[in-house]
């Protein structure tokens, strides 16, 4: 449920934090081995000799306002929350938590958490790691490059730029008809990148792991889909919906592989 503070001003599941100027448009396939490079630095360790891929994992921290061990309490919490402009994501870990937003940092999850239980609501907030990532057997440096690249953009860039897409709805500083309008683009990111898994599976097509890859950016572009649906939903919380989402998605599928 959306918390007010006492001069009856909405308080958001996203506290304001410095900013990063967002990019644009489609990403094209330079564009992607480009960025794929510069990761070698930041999130890939590339072992030649072996053809073994290490894509650095990324913790997150999800503030939740409900937890219960009845589904339709969670359900009902859910709708609460969205209307809130929370996520209003139900994950079950063994109960079932109901997610307000999920923060790339533990300060600001504690914050908001600390927040809102001020505010009469009982808020928590739980840590999802991501783990390390090993691929094998691409023995191309390119496609190595390229596979590492496409892994890690869902918990990486397209999270990053999905969470200031998030702080921006929170503070009324944009639109929606402009959050929409982002939101297609970073989905036409997402489904060059599932095209490609698709295109390598014709070739690997006795390859698992790329087939998890495939299904995982289903559903990714799926949930970015989602934010554009025209229903009552506040636009801040599709985007959070979709962040859990993706998070959790990425999550399962760095877990199987």
């Amino acid at each position: 449920m959306q918390q007010y503070d006492a001069d009856g001003n909405e308080i958001p599941y996203i506290i304001e934090k410095k900013r990063t100027p967002r990019r644009f448009g489609r990403i094209a396939g330079a564009l992607i081995l480009i960025s794929a490079a510069v990761s070698i630095g930041i999130a890939v360790r590339i072992l030649f000799f072996s053809g073994t891929v290490t894509i650095e994992g990324r913790k997150f921290f999800a503030v939740y306002t409900a937890e219960t061990s009845v589904e339709s309490e969670a359900s009902a919490a859910s709708e609460s929350v969205r209307n809130g402009g929370g996520s209003g994501y139900v994950y079950n870990d063994g109960t079932f938590k109901v997610f307000a937003a999920i923060y790339p940092d533990e300060e600001s999850a504690s914050t908001v958490a600390s927040r809102l239980t001020a505010n009469g609501t009982n808020a928590g907030y739980m840590v999802l790691t991501v783990p390390e990532i090993k691929l094998k057997g691409y023995d191309d440096r390119t496609e190595r490059l390229r596979l590492a690249e496409t892994v890690y953009y869902a918990y990486g860039e397209l999270y990053d730029e999905l969470y200031e897409l998030s702080i921006e709805l929170d503070e009324k500083r944009l639109s929606e008809a402009a959050a929409v309008k982002l939101t297609a683009d970073y989905r036409e990111s997402a489904a060059d990148r599932l095209d490609y898994v698709s295109e390598r599976i014709s070739v690997y097509t006795r390859d698992a792991t790329l087939v998890k890859l495939r299904n995982a950016y289903i559903k990714v572009t799926e949930a970015l889909s989602a934010t554009s649906a025209a229903d009552k939903t506040p636009p801040a919380s599709r985007v959070k919906y979709a962040i859990s989402e993706i998070v959790i998605t990425m999550r399962s599928l760095a877990e199987e592989i």
